[in-house]
């Protein structure tokens, strides 16, 4: 997705009509490359937050949590966060329609787990809205001003949506199939071990991808826990990881980018 957001800008700069034009959108180039290793670190960091706290009382959660300068410049920003919010909005309101039943039953099942009322579409932990939630926290690392974060919203849902029905009815399957044990793992069925080592690696290795995704990493993995959702997951390709104490350099240097053939080698 990041490499089509660059690809775009730099077509921009090079439709932009004058010079002052271009420079911004190259700056923004420039800008995502240097700080786009942070993004999925980040927004996996605000993912498992957000599944981490489903038990506990509704609060606001608002699309866009914005800046404010000083009293001069509140016109401006509310119209720019308006904007930013009317994208994100229009966003996840269209993948909520392309998936409404399975949302449904999503927000039943998470309804179940929580222990709560049914989730509906906006506050289902995995829903469009808290997706786009996410994106919208994550990429304030990206440093981006507001035109250039609404193209990497369109950007966004581009590469989701065709994912994205597949995604909901596989979570819906797997939740159908064990009830309420969310993180339930048969260590003795040979297919389910199989299926959940693949989903670990690429997790794992999407986490990996930056130095500080790294570092997280081997903190799930030091400290796994039913309050860290992902410190479970990623334990889950390799039970014995579980204890690090004399391990732990030798999996961080595993986990490096540079190094993440030997992450299933552990």
């Amino acid at each position: 997705m990041l490499n089509e957001f660059e690809q775009q800008l730099f077509k921009f700069a090079e439709q932009a009509r004058s010079n002052v034009v271009q420079a911004r959108w190259l700056e923004a180039q420039r800008l995502v490359k240097r700080t786009r290793p942070d993004l999925v670190p980040r927004f996996l960091i605000l993912l498992e937050a957000e599944l981490a706290t489903i038990k506990d009382p509704p609060g606001p959660k608002a699309l866009i949590g914005g800046f404010r300068l000083n009293r001069d410049e509140l016109s401006l920003v509310d119209n720019l966060e308006l904007d930013e919010s009317t994208v994100l909005t229009e966003v996840a309101g269209r993948i909520e329609v392309r998936n409404s039943l399975p949302l449904y039953l999503l927000g039943q099942r998470f309804g179940v787990l929580a222990g709560k009322p049914a989730f509906d579409a906006e506050t289902i932990p995995v829903g469009p809205h808290s997706l786009c939630r996410m994106l919208r926290q994550a990429s304030e690392c990206l440093e981006l001003s507001g035109e250039h974060r609404a193209l990497l919203y369109r950007t966004f849902e581009r590469h989701l949506s065709p994912l994205y029905t597949t995604f909901i009815e596989s979570i819906n399957t797997y939740l159908a199939r064990h009830g309420s044990a969310l993180w339930y793992a048969d260590y003795d069925n040979g297919a389910h071990c199989s299926w959940l080592s693949e989903l670990s690696l690429n997790s794992l290795s999407a986490l990996c991808s930056s130095g500080p995704g790294t570092q997280l990493a081997v903190n799930l993995l030091r400290s796994p826990s039913v309050e860290q959702p992902f410190s479970l997951l990623a334990s889950g390709f390799s039970p014995s990881l579980m204890d690090l104490a004399d391990r732990g350099a030798e999996v961080e240097a595993a986990l490096t980018s540079a190094n993440q053939a030997a992450i299933g080698q552990l």
